[in-house]
């Protein structure tokens, strides 16, 4: 592609920059960008470039844009390879927040908020409010939106937001429901109603109470497009949803020893894991391996557990916190530290007896680094049977949570 075509695209991005104020501008310039690299593979006389849809262009983002970000380049390749696969439907998970982050440049028919607490305050705010006001701005003209139970402050942001965009807002416990929670040792069951649907035994394997509260989000949803899916009844969706696995979500990686690997990198989410230990390893005393980034509020979430051995370490990324700074910062005394994963779990294996459970969690990026290392010993253990399989685990027999 020559400079001429450079140059008119540069013209392009800026007229359309010029139409757009907020920060999802760069995202729709930066899609602008891969659709025209698709249509101008043909100009090129590369034939690798040619297949891959890449040419080099001789453009320049307005400055008045700032720096295009690693998360909105992904974001632009998304919507780009999601065109190009001729989609009949995309999930888009905001990166951060919701009404500045990337994402928002998508007009949904479907607007999901699970459970709003405290993380990214930084950025978001250090109030509830302002976080739910941010995550709110996905809602988008006349949208349908699916909400979990929320506090009464971020509910009200919420509904404020549905009424200002004439959006439908339907809410777990008011519009849909669940019931007859029985959570076992690896799976949990529970039944679904909404408007004239009902839906009895829905087995998930992910764990924990929020699970059930997630699914059910995700059952409304689904259930407020159903005129436009190719519904095969209950039986498809039950099935769905029981082969639902998340890598790294209170996930019982290791049998012997028993390691346990979460996600958990906020406040909200680390009381979620405080609570799916005392229900699924109440017996277990806690080693924790823990390792957080910078931007995280660590104090608070190391607050949420109470382990009987604390191993600190850092992840390889610039935004992970030194294992001794972050010691400091959340007034440790009786800790350890180890430079990396994997001598953190060769520590804790040290330590490990047939009393503990050794938990890893604070980042995404630790448990994926942990992942790594351990390899694939969780491919001997089960999640399919009814039998508890740890010894001073929880259920032989279901145990009743009081349903929405």
């Amino acid at each position: 592609m020559g400079s001429s075509s450079g140059s008119s695209l540069n013209s392009k991005i800026i007229r359309m920059s010029n139409k757009i104020s907020d920060l999802s501008a760069k995202v729709c310039v930066l899609v602008l960008v891969c659709l025209l690299l698709g249509s101008s593979c043909k100009k090129s006389s590369d034939q690798t470039q040619q297949q891959s849809g890449l040419v080099p262009l001789d453009f320049k983002l307005p400055n008045k844009l700032g720096k295009v970000s690693f998360f909105e380049v992904y974001t632009a390749i998304a919507l780009k390879y999601f065109l190009a696969r001729n989609l009949d439907w995309a999930v888009f998970e905001t990166g951060l927040g919701g009404r500045l982050d990337a994402t928002n440049v998508v007009y949904p028919r479907v607007c999901m908020l699970t459970h709003i607490g405290y993380d990214h305050t930084h950025t978001l705010g250090n109030k509830l409010v302002q976080i739910a006001t941010e995550k709110a701005g996905i809602i988008k003209d006349g949208a349908l939106v699916v909400c979990a139970r929320q506090r009464p402050a971020v509910l009200r942001v919420i509904k404020q937001r549905c009424r200002l965009k004439k959006a439908s807002l339907f809410c777990l416990g008011r519009d849909f429901k669940t019931s007859n929670i029985r959570i076992y040792e690896w799976y949990t069951l529970f039944d679904f109603s909404f408007k004239d649907v009902t839906i009895k035994n829905i087995k998930i394997h992910l764990k924990g109470r929020y699970q059930v509260e997630n699914a059910a989000c995700s059952l409304a949803a689904y259930y407020l497009l159903k005129e436009d899916l190719d519904d095969d009844g209950p039986g498809s969706i039950k099935k769905a949803l029981s082969q639902c696995n998340l890598m790294g979500r209170f996930e019982f990686f290791s049998r012997k020893p028993l390691i346990i690997l979460d996600i958990a990198h906020n406040p909200s989410s680390l009381s979620a894991l405080a609570e799916n230990l005392k229900l699924y390893v109440p017996a277990k005393k806690v080693i924790l391996i823990f390792a957080c980034s910078q931007d995280k509020d660590a104090k608070s979430m190391l607050k949420m557990l109470a382990p009987a051995r604390i191993i600190i370490t850092r992840f390889n990324n610039p935004r992970s916190f030194e294992p001794q700074e972050l010691a400091e910062k959340c007034g440790l005394e009786n800790f350890l530290i180890a430079d990396d994963i994997k001598k953190a779990l060769v520590l804790a294996e040290k330590l490990y007896t047939e009393e503990h459970v050794i938990v890893v969690s604070g980042s995404v990026f630790l448990i994926s680094e942990a992942r790594q290392y351990l390899g694939d010993r969780s491919k001997a253990y089960s999640r399919t049977g009814t039998t508890p399989l740890l010894s001073g685990g929880i259920f032989e027999e279901a145990v009743a949570v009081a349903g929405g």
